[in-house]
């Protein structure tokens, strides 16, 4: 971006508004720039490339869930439908009244 923060006659949000940056954004950078220096000129960065995509990551499966009232232990499978462990939650409370 030119130098927005010193360039005569020219608004900030306009020199921002030009090269696609938000004005707060610039607005900020000149007052966090250095007084005195002068903006370095963009500098290249190698770039390498490679032919085969990263390692998919992998997902854990989910744990069973471990439920335990009084003395009973119910152990409930990851696939369990909402449904059906209502009923055995529903059946074991009943179960020790």
């Amino acid at each position: 971006m030119v130098d927005a923060c010193r360039e005569p006659g020219a608004s900030l949000s306009g020199v921002a508004l030009r090269y696609g940056v938000n004005a707060n954004l610039a607005r900020r950078w000149c007052k966090e720039r250095p007084q005195g220096r002068v903006a370095l000129p963009p500098a290249l960065l190698p770039v390498n490339l490679c032919d085969r995509a990263p390692p998919a990551k992998q997902v854990a499966a989910p744990a069973p869930i471990e439920i335990v009232i009084h003395d009973a232990r119910i152990i409930v499978p990851p696939q369990v439908d909402a449904d059906t462990l209502r009923e055995v939650l529903r059946a074991v409370s009943e179960a020790r009244r």
